[in-house]
């Protein structure tokens, strides 16, 4: 298997996400776009209370565990900092 690259494009008027390059999601209502800094959190957990976003959660009865291979923040106007980056990629 490998690892997949999940990133977003935090602008001024949208935010994009996208997978393994792809764009994936946008939102560009400013009534649901963030003002303020925020933080960056990676985490693994599962939930009943989000089945409408994550599905249904289903106990594996086995320890689970996540592989990160990298984490990075680039800045506007920033170079790419490894050659995956979407950053690399986008116009």
């Amino acid at each position: 298997q490998g690892f997949n690259d999940y990133a977003f494009v935090w602008e001024k008027d949208r935010i994009t996400w996208y997978v393994n390059g792809e764009l994936v999601g946008e939102a560009t209502d400013p009534a649901k776009l963030p003002s303020h800094a925020s933080k960056i959190y990676i985490s693994l957990w599962g939930s009943d209370t989000l089945k409408s976003w994550m599905g249904t959660f289903a106990d594996p009865e086995a320890p689970v565990a996540a592989e990160i291979d990298r984490v990075a923040f680039t800045a506007a106007g920033e170079a790419c900092q490894f050659p995956e980056s979407l950053v690399c990629k986008l116009d």
